[in-house]
This record gives structure tokens, sequence and C-alpha cells, in this order.
């Protein structure tokens, strides 16, 4: 393959060590307490870094260039040239914004990147409606283990099975488990990523929880929705894989909105 930019997600401090940003930590309590009471998470977890990929490897590792070194890495600790453009773009507009994890290392080095990017193709924001209609629309950014309809495991990155749509069979809470009602919502990794109510490196769903559960106001939670007292903000790994469907129509929507406000954006633009 011929070498291709890209990045490489790095522990945000150098003293740290280095956890994957889609890592939801379900059952590490005291990862967990860091990563929901402490806030430790997101962008105060981790940080990309600008590499050169220079091939596949087997085992679905690569090779990279990194400042001069090269060293192989994981396939999964690298993201795309343009969703590392979205994530720092994201965290350049949303700085200081409430609700949202601060990225200390966002410097100079990093806008500069970005900036050159904005200049070369002539544009003041880069699209992330495009990239998710181009690149995430049938992929899921996921967990490090889950499996999908067919019962094959996959790690951090899915293709959405396409297959008739199946409505949420009626099913019964249980402990920590409980009944979905709908996806109402989605959130592409990169906005994810330093919002407060999710701060994962994952696609998140807005789910509406049914019968009793969507009677509980999930607002005061870490990951609720003010719009929606009875929904709550969820990583695509806690998503069931029978329920492609429902992230495609998510997705889409979310598409069609973003669509939407863009068309309106330009006439207002255009009104003298």
């Amino acid at each position: 393959m011929a070498p291709e930019l890209g990045w490489v997600w790095h522990p945000a401090e150098r003293n740290q060590g280095f956890r994957h940003p889609a890592d939801v930590p379900f059952e590490n309590v005291a990862l967990a307490k860091s990563a929901f009471l402490e806030g430790f998470r997101g962008p105060r977890l981790a940080r990309i870094s600008k590499v050169d990929i220079l091939e596949d490897r087997p085992g679905n590792r690569c090779l990279i260039a990194e400042r001069g070194e090269t060293r192989e890495v994981c396939r999964s600790m690298t993201i795309h040239f343009g969703e590392g453009l979205l994530l720092l773009q994201e965290l350049e507009q949303m700085r200081g914004q409430p609700g949202h994890l601060e990225a200390s290392w966002f410097n100079n080095e990093l806008k500069g990147i970005l900036n050159r990017a904005l200049g070369k193709w002539n544009t003041r924001r880069l699209s992330g409606t495009g990239y998710v209609e181009s690149m995430l629309l049938r992929s899921a950014v996921t967990g490090q283990k889950v499996t999908d309809i067919d019962g094959n495991e996959h790690s951090y990155r899915r293709h959405i099975k396409e297959h008739e749509r199946l409505d949420l069979v009626e099913g019964e809470n249980e402990g920590s488990f409980f009944r979905m009602k709908d996806i109402i919502g989605y959130i592409p990794p990169w906005e994810a990523f330093h919002d407060a109510r999710c701060g994962f490196y994952q696609d998140f769903y807005l789910v509406r929880w049914e019968h009793s559960s969507s009677q509980v106001d999930c607002a005061a939670t870490e990951n609720g929705s003010a719009e929606e007292p009875g929904a709550s903000w969820e990583p695509d790994e806690c998503v069931p894989a029978y329920l492609d469907a429902l992230r495609l129509v998510a997705k889409t929507n979310w598409v069609k909105a973003c669509r939407a406000r863009e068309a309106q954006v330009k006439a207002v633009r255009r009104t003298p």
C-alpha cells in the first residue's frame, strides 16, 4: 500500500498508562470511579498524534512512522486522517463550552494541522455530515469486544449488517438491564469523545426506555437527556447487534437533519 496520513492514539499525559478511548470500564470499579466520578475519560484520557501509515501487517496490525521513528501497532490504535481532523475541529469549536471535557493537549501544532487542511480544501468547516454518510453510515464505531448477529467477534469497528428492520421484542427488566423502546438520536464518535454525557470514542445513541424505565427522569444522570426525560445516551457496544437496522435509521436521520440545518445556513447567507 502507498503511505497514507492518519492518527495514532496516545495517553493524554506522557506519565500515564494507555487505555483505549473507546473502552468503557463496565466491570472495573476503580476505573469506573475514575471515569465517571472524576471525569477521567475522553480527551482527559487519550490524545491523537499525526502519523504516516506505511503498510498493513498481518493480524490487523500496521506499520506507522511518527516523528522520524517507525513502529508496529494494532490498526485499532489508528484513525483515518479526515476523522482525526473532525475531532480537532470539534475540540476547537467547543473549547470552553459547558458540558464538554477539555483537551489540554490541543496545542498550536495540532491547530496548525487543522488550519492547513481547511486552507487546502478551501473551506471554513470540515463536513462531519459527509464523513458519516460516506464512511460511518454502515460502519459501527464500537467497543473492544463485540459480537455481530452472526456470532463473529469484532474490536472497535464492525460492519453494520443490512437486514429488514426489526421491532424491539418484548423483554424484561432484570438487575441493571432494562428494556429499550427505540433509538431516537445519534452522536458521531468525535463529538461523543468530549461530550460530558458520553466521553468515549464510540458511536453514541439516544435510547428511549420502555414502560417504567421511560418514566424515570434520566436528565440528572451523567448520560441523560434534558430534552427526552426517559432516554439516555448509550455507547454502541450497549446496543444489541440485532438492532443494526435501528442504528442505520438513527444515522440516516442524523445526516438528514444536518443537511437541513446546512441548507438553512446557506439560505440565510444568500439573503441580501
